[in-house]
């Protein structure tokens, strides 16, 4: 099982590849028969479900990562070890190439630096952006300023529930040479998924926003990020 790295990963999508992403999240609810680990998104036996077509019927211009780490902490090494179990039977796990899902999560791989962000940025360089997130707010972020950027509004919580409301919104835009970038949970990979599916490009771009707030030591983490968490430099 080969993982591509996260300047790999971002070199790949600039060749017009879509972006998939399973973190822990995504892997219990994928496996887990109950409650997943988030409280951000209830367990919801459709959501498991499209997240093993995702996983199992690969599209060929559609990218899936997972966690990467040159000297992994215990949970990688527990989510990597379970999730080589879960391929065998999916995949075939010596033909399988992954990419790296911290291509959003540079602080968890000492990626963290200002030339990682704006490589980061360059993969839409040049383009609209349809960006999909909780807080409007974030088309004023670092990574979107100067660019048109397009606005679909999902609920904070348990957005998968109204994920046809959410791809009907999105097939208001195909066609028209835009990428999609969803900052959604869960949801963003299995809009990844269908997107790509239809000739789009998608990016599941997760918590890159709140990472470059952290490494810019900015005081407006809480209105970029999904997530309660704050990890110490």
């Amino acid at each position: 099982m080969l993982i591509l790295n996260e300047y790999e990963t971002i070199d790949k999508i600039k060749e017009g590849y879509s972006l998939a992403r399973y973190g822990d999240g995504e892997f219990f609810r994928l496996l887990r028969s109950s409650k997943g680990i988030s409280k951000l998104q209830r367990f919801d036996g459709k959501l498991k479900e499209k997240l093993f077509i995702v996983f199992s019927k690969p599209l060929e211009k559609l990218l899936i990562g997972i966690p990467r780490m040159d000297k992994p902490k215990q949970w990688v090494m527990n989510f990597n070890s379970g999730f080589s179990k879960f391929i065998k039977d999916k995949r075939a796990c010596e033909e399988s190439i992954f990419v790296s899902a911290f291509i959003s999560r540079p602080g968890l791989v000492g990626r963290d630096t200002r030339g990682y962000f704006d490589k980061v940025k360059s993969i839409w360089k040049g383009k609209e952006i349809v960006l999909i997130n909780f807080n409007p707010n974030l088309r004023d972020h670092y990574f979107f300023k100067g660019h048109n950027v397009n606005f679909i509004k999902i609920s904070r919580r348990d957005c998968f529930d109204d994920y046809d409301n959410i791809l009907g919104k999105c097939k208001k835009f195909y066609n028209q040479k835009k990428i999609f970038l969803a900052s959604a949970g869960p949801t963003a990979t299995c809009l990844a998924y269908d997107l790509t599916s239809d000739g789009e490009q998608c990016i599941d771009i997760g918590q890159i926003a709140f990472e470059y707030s952290l490494f810019k030591n900015e005081n407006n983490l809480q209105g970029w990020t999904s997530q309660n968490e704050y990890r110490k430099k």
